[in-house]
């Protein structure tokens, strides 16, 4: 599926059910199809829906990074681990950021 497919889906998806999780799949879509300003603006968005969420708070700090907002991802990567203090992938952001 391309990038452009798989917004379209996602975007489909969360008109036909505006309350799904599917907000942070959609915003991993945003982002790597370098539209971070959506993939940022949705996260935040659905992480006011769902607080603990940690999957959509790993995608903005992903966002974050690509944006070059290393301080605001240090922030959300920090609340992702204390949910999930094991979590590789976000270990590494941590260092990254650090």
């Amino acid at each position: 599926m391309s990038a452009a497919d798989e917004i379209r889906h996602y975007e489909a998806r969360l008109n036909r059910e505006p309350g799904s999780q599917a907000f942070a799949a959609l915003a991993d879509a945003y982002r790597r199809a370098g539209r971070l300003d959506e993939a940022i603006a949705r996260c935040r968005e659905g992480l006011d829906r769902y607080p603990a969420y940690s999957t959509a708070r790993f995608i903005l700090a992903k966002a974050l990074i690509d944006r070059g907002d290393l301080a605001a991802a240090r922030g959300e990567v920090e609340r992702f681990l204390e949910r999930e203090p094991d979590h590789e992938p976000a270990l590494r952001i941590a260092a990254e950021c650090a």
